[in-house]
Formats: structure tokens, sequence, C-alpha cells
């Protein structure tokens, strides 16, 4: 696809194209498109904007609240599934488009020994507006989830016990109304040396929250003697389920039955 048909299919009020600077645009700077990445092409890259200034923009990013099992299910002028809302935003070519170009990072300037570097400032963007909207009790709970994801990816996960085995897996510190504070995407390598998987998570998550007298609900995958001691000293308490083979454990704990 040309940059013709690149503009062709992107035409509307709601974005512009301009060759020129981000501060010489009247819009915010959405991705820039380029021909497939390809740097050894020499092909130029298309900045897209979005012009902010439009009354009617808070209408035109469309909240989806029924789910379809398919994007062109959007557009589709069936019965069973027809909307009258997403076509009047944006045609089903323009929007698949923008889907496959959308960029939030520089891949020029971003560390690309972050394996996130392509999601960074916007997870780090989530995290910030999770932790300033609201402010936790004196429970908070830690533990993990799987997002869907059967594609290639370095740090895919298999874990034959969650409903869904393969994913990416996300750690999450949440109070009791089920409202999440922060998120870390486990990319393969967050261990340390000299702490273990569950504790380094455990710390990062609750980093804001403690010598504030709260206590940290965890299961057997987080729980163990070093943290506890390492919360105890951030005026912090642990309960959680605790596996019988962890270390430091005191003897009347592994010998005693229920």
């Amino acid at each position: 696809m040309d940059q013709k048909q690149i503009e062709d299919a992107l035409s509307d009020s709601d974005f512009s194209f301009s060759d020129e600077s981000v501060d010489d645009s009247d819009g915010d700077l959405l991705f820039q498109l380029s021909e497939c990445g390809d740097e050894s092409s020499g092909d130029e890259s298309l900045p897209v904007y979005l012009n902010v200034d439009n009354d009617n923009i808070s209408s035109n990013w469309y909240p989806v609240t029924v789910k379809y099992p398919n994007i062109a299910d959007y557009w589709s002028k069936a019965e069973r599934c027809e909307n009258s809302v997403a076509p009047k935003i944006m045609s089903r070519n323009k929007f698949e488009l923008i889907l496959g170009f959308w960029h939030f990072a520089d891949n020029e300037t971003s560390d690309k020994s972050d394996r996130l570097y392509k999601i960074r400032n916007i997870l780090d963007e989530i995290n910030f507006n999770f932790e300033h909207l609201l402010t936790p009790g004196e429970i908070i709970a830690v533990d993990e989830s799987m997002i869907p994801f059967r594609g290639r990816l370095k740090f895919r996960q298999y874990i034959p016990s969650k409903r869904h085995k393969y994913g990416v897996k996300l750690f999450k510190i949440c109070d009791v109304n089920g409202f999440t504070y922060k998120i870390i995407i486990y990319d393969g390598k967050q261990s340390i040396s000299g702490q273990s998987l569950g504790e380094k998570i455990v710390l990062s998550l609750c980093e804001k929250y403690l010598e504030k007298g709260r206590t940290v609900i965890t299961d057997n995958f987080y729980t163990s003697v070093p943290l506890a001691k390492q919360l105890l000293k951030k005026k912090t308490h642990l309960v959680g389920t605790l596996r019988k083979n962890r270390r430091y454990l005191p003897k009347e704990v592994i010998t005693k039955k229920n």
C-alpha cells in the first residue's frame, strides 16, 4: 500500500496528515505510518494526527459495550449484529489500518533491552492513573492473572491450572473491592540474585503502600519467611497460604497436622 492509498483510507475530519514536525500540527500525534516498518526501504513515515479541538471528538471514541466475535462485525449489515455507531465514526478499512500501525513508542530511541518497550509508556501511564484514582484500605491482595494469547512471544506462559492455559501473565495488587492499583507484566526477566520472584513482585507492587500498617494477602506462590520479615520491617503484615517446602520454616510448622 503506497502513501496515497493510506491517505485515501484514512481521510476523515478527525484525522490529518503532515510531512512536517509535530509542533506544526494542530492535533496530537497518534502514530507514524510506514511501510511494514522496513527502515532499509527508504520509505518516509507518515504522521497521523488527531484533531483534539473537534467538539465531537468524545463521541468518536466509541466505548464498545457489546462484544462481537470479530472486529468486522461492528460494520456488518447483518440484522443479528448491525451497529449504527461504528460506521458513523470511520470505515472498517480505516479502523483496521490504524489498528495495524498503532505505536506507543519510538523504535529508534526506546530501550531495546526492555522486552516491553513497545508498550512501556502506556503501561506506566495506566499504572499512574490507577495509583492516583483511589487509596487502598487496610487489606490489599497480590495475585496473578492470564491474558489469553497463543501467538509467538518470548515470555508467553503455559499454566495448566489456569482457565486460559496459554497467555501473558500479569501480576497485580488489588483491594477488597477488586480495584487494581498496579500491574506488572511478566516478561521472564523479573527475578534477581538473592531474592525469589514472588518476593520481588510483592515488594514492587506494594512499594507505595508500605509503612502504613496494612496487611498483604498472598497465595503460596508468594508467601515466604524472608518476604514476611521484609514486610515487617516496613510496618506491614503478611497473611497467606504457605508451601511446606519453603526455606526457613520452623519444624513446628512443617510437622503440624490439621
